[in-house]
């Protein structure tokens, strides 16, 4: 029986459409929650003078802490015990950093190169840096964990690299950088080095990748109704109406 202008046919067809459009909406909007629940990024690292072979990866780890305290990485269960302080045996003589990849020019950088120079008073030993991103002041997150590599006395010949490309979960902002060394013997805590210490750890313009993308500007219609995702079913809907005012026309 015909409902206002429309069979009952009709508008089990709009009504199918426009289930469909909430449905992609609510499937594209959980892919992208997804996609910012957690932090990825590609790291390549290894000692650039010592003829070590660099080690590349893809790390996932929780969501970015932009919230609370920031206290000293190495006091959680996580790492060695930091109970007896730093060890004088070991320091971190010092570090650099260069930024790049800032492809829409929003002076936000996606690639972070460390380089770092870690001495000891042993003739060699074996260790190993967790390296850690706080954003805006906000609580340390750890980005990296290097692999196992041997420092040789106060040597400048075996800088250590890691190489990092933030590809999703690192917002738009200021990021400060601290090394933690540790003992690879027995993972303990010995050293740390950050921002307190060199002006090269403080203050980095950083995003991830999904963020530095160039937009194209093309002409837009703009309506009270909102729009972005929100707009589908509206879309879906008027496209239904326009197929069976079309499909009725050539029937009668």
């Amino acid at each position: 029986m015909p409902i206002g202008n429309y069979k009952s046919s009709d508008l089990l067809v709009m009504t199918a459409l426009l289930l469909g459009g909430f449905l992609a909406v609510g499937t594209v909007n959980a892919a992208e929650s997804e996609r910012t629940a957690k932090r990825e990024s590609f790291t390549e690292q290894g000692q650039r003078n010592a003829g070590g072979s660099a080690i590349s990866g893809i790390e996932l780890q929780d969501p970015m802490q932009k919230d609370g305290p920031r206290l000293a990485p190495s006091s959680s269960s996580k790492s060695g015990s930091r109970v007896a302080g730093i060890d004088p045996n070991f320091w971190i003589y010092d570090a650099a950093t260069l930024l790049f990849h800032d492809y829409d020019n929003d002076g936000y950088y996606t690639r972070l190169e460390l380089e770092f120079d870690a001495d000891t008073n042993f003739v060699s030993a074996d260790v190993y840096a967790r390296l850690f991103l706080s954003l805006d002041g906000g609580p340390w997150n750890e980005y990296a964990t290097t692999a196992i590599f041997t420092i040789h006395g106060s040597s400048g010949t075996d800088d250590y690299f890691v190489d990092t490309d933030l590809v999703s979960g690192y917002p738009a902002g200021s990021y400060d950088l601290l090394i933690e060394l540790y003992d690879a013997y027995d993972g303990q805590f010995v050293t740390s080095f950050g921002p307190a210490e060199s002006s090269e750890l403080f203050d980095l313009p950083l995003e991830d990748q999904q963020a530095d993308s160039v937009i194209i500007s093309s002409p837009v219609s703009h309506s009270h109704g909102g729009g972005g995702a929100t707009g589908w079913p509206a879309a879906l809907f008027f496209a239904a109406l326009l197929l069976i005012r079309v499909t009725r026309r050539r029937m009668m």
